[in-house]
């Protein structure tokens, strides 16, 4: 029995953070209903976004939220969107715009709009999304 204590309490602990990355997802999805515009709901969902090692149902709900919203931001607005992001919704934005362009190929322009308006902040979000590969969207 000894033998599987390890692989016990590292079972426990995948539990506990998975459970833990679902309550933060659900609790922003919970605010969604009070926000109108797009650009606020995207905040929201990167804030409570489902960022995690493990394949979990609520990370595919998260895409198709984020996605919808993004392609819901007005041209015009996309750098103002940009600019009022923090550093760590910047990364988390890349994460998702990454997954964006690789499974929604037909909205890429507008994906890549907003990947262009990140990288004039600079690079650093660029950087850390492919250094920081064990954590995905």
């Amino acid at each position: 029995m000894a033998k599987d204590t390890p692989a016990l309490v590292t079972k426990v602990t995948q539990v506990r953070e998975q459970a833990v990355v679902v309550e933060e997802f659900n609790a922003a999805k919970g605010k969604l209903a009070s926000v109108s515009e797009p650009a606020d709901k995207v905040k929201i969902l990167i804030d409570g976004a489902p960022v995690s090692p493990y394949d979990i149902p609520e990370k595919q709900e998260a895409r198709k939220l984020i996605f919808e919203s993004l392609l819901q931001i007005k041209d015009l607005g996309v750098n103002s969107f940009v600019n009022g992001l923090s550093q760590k919704q910047s990364d988390v934005l890349m994460k998702y715009l990454y997954v964006a362009l690789e499974t929604d190929p037909e909205n890429a322009n507008k994906f890549l709009k907003i990947h262009v308006a990140v990288t004039k902040r600079g690079v650093g979000s660029i950087v850390r999304v492919m250094h920081e590969k064990s954590l995905t969207v």
